[in-house]
Parts: C-alpha cells; structure tokens; sequence
C-alpha cells in the first residue's frame, strides 16, 4: 500500500524540493530542481522526487526525447492537489511555530529585571 501525504510530515529535504518545483514550473525536471536544492546532491533529489510520487505528492509525465542529436526523454514533475495541500500544511505549521518561537523570544527571561 502506498503511502499518502498525511501519513507523516515532510522533511526539510522534501520541503525544499517542493518548493523548488514550486519555483521552476513549468520547467519542473529532475536536474533543474536539483540546481534549486541547496546542499543537496543530485542523487539525492532524485531519490526524494521518487519517494514524494509514490506518496501521491507528486504526479509526473515523461516528455518524448529534445528535438537535438542525442537528445533525451525527460520527467517533468508537479505537485499534485493533495500534495498541495500538504503544502500548504506545512507551511501552516511553519508559520505556528515561527509565531510561538517569537513570543517566547519576546518574554523578558527570568534573570532580567522587569
């Protein structure tokens, strides 16, 4: 049985990787994305852009090959509407946490005078 979206959050990785698919549409191929993940490897990526469709996160068609000598089919990658709304989920919660992060921040610490 496949997994799906909501079976466990993303990791940092996997969010960067969304968000690069985000940021490249509609070029969304697997090196492209690859040169928007920082300090990740390529192998890496790929392996995330495989785990994410068969989470259902991710849908993808494979393209017929470039029109050049030599040219090769690629996979173009976007995010699905249950992936999105994970998405979204995600960043959601981000924005929680930044938000209660903040106000602890904010609140003077028990050794400081008041």
């Amino acid at each position: 049985m496949a997994e799906t979206s909501e079976e466990r959050p993303f990791t940092a990785l996997e969010e960067f990787v969304l968000l690069a698919i985000v940021e490249t549409a509609p070029e969304s191929y697997g090196a492209v994305i690859a040169n928007k993940v920082p300090h990740a490897s390529v192998g890496g990526v790929y392996r995330v852009l495989e785990s994410l469709e068969r989470r259902g996160v991710l849908i993808s068609a494979i393209l017929p090959p470039e029109p050049r000598r030599g040219g090769r089919r690629r996979k173009l990658f976007a995010i699905s509407k249950a992936g999105m709304q994970a998405l979204r989920s995600a960043v959601n919660g981000a924005r929680r946490r930044a938000d209660g992060m903040a106000a602890i921040v904010a609140l003077p610490s028990p050794a400081e005078p008041r």
